[in-house]
C-alpha cells in the first residue's frame, strides 16, 4: 500500500513540474513576441547610394531590450515594429539595437509603431534637398 502511494506521489509531483515547465517555457518564448511601443530611433546613416538605411534603436524606458523589426511598406511610409527579446522582460536574448533596410524609391517617411494601430513618424526625408531629418527637427 505504501509503496502504491509513493508511486502516486511521484506522478502527482512529475505532472507539477510539467506545469511549471510549460509555464516557464511560454513565458520565455512569449516574451519575444510582444510588440515594442516605446522605441526610440537614435543614430542613423544612409548608404553611399541613399538606397539603405541603418538606424541604431532601442527601448525609452531602462527596461527591456529590442531583438527585430518587422519593416513594412505602406505607399510612401516604412512602417517599423520593433519586437521584445526572448528570456523575460528584461533579458538580452538574441538583442540587437543596430537594423539595416531599404529606403529606396518613393519613401520619404520611417514611422515606429506606438501600440493600437498607430504610428509615430521619426524620420522625414526632406522634397528640397532629399536629406533624412528626424520628425521632431523640422
Amino acid at each position: 500500500m505504501k509503496e502504491n502511494r509513493g508511486k502516486r506521489w511521484m506522478k502527482y509531483l512529475a505532472g507539477i513540474c510539467i506545469v511549471f515547465a510549460v509555464i516557464a517555457a511560454v513565458y520565455l518564448v512569449g516574451t519575444g513576441l510582444l510588440k515594442r511601443t516605446d522605441v526610440v530611433i537614435g543614430e542613423y546613416t544612409l548608404s553611399e547610394d541613399g538606397e539603405t538605411m541603418t538606424v541604431n534603436a532601442g527601448p525609452a524606458g531602462s527596461m527591456g531590450y529590442i531583438r527585430e523589426v518587422s519593416v513594412k511598406r505602406d505607399g510612401d511610409r516604412l512602417c517599423l515594429i520593433f519586437y521584445s527579446a526572448f528570456g523575460g522582460l528584461n533579458s538580452r536574448l538574441g538583442t540587437k539595437s543596430q537594423f539595416t533596410f531599404s529606403v529606396s524609391g518613393e519613401v520619404t517617411e520611417i514611422v515606429v509603431y506606438r501600440g493600437e494601430g498607430k504610428y509615430e513618424v521619426a524620420l522625414q526625408k526632406e522634397h528640397e534637398t532629399g536629406t533624412w531629418v528626424r520628425a521632431n527637427d523640422r
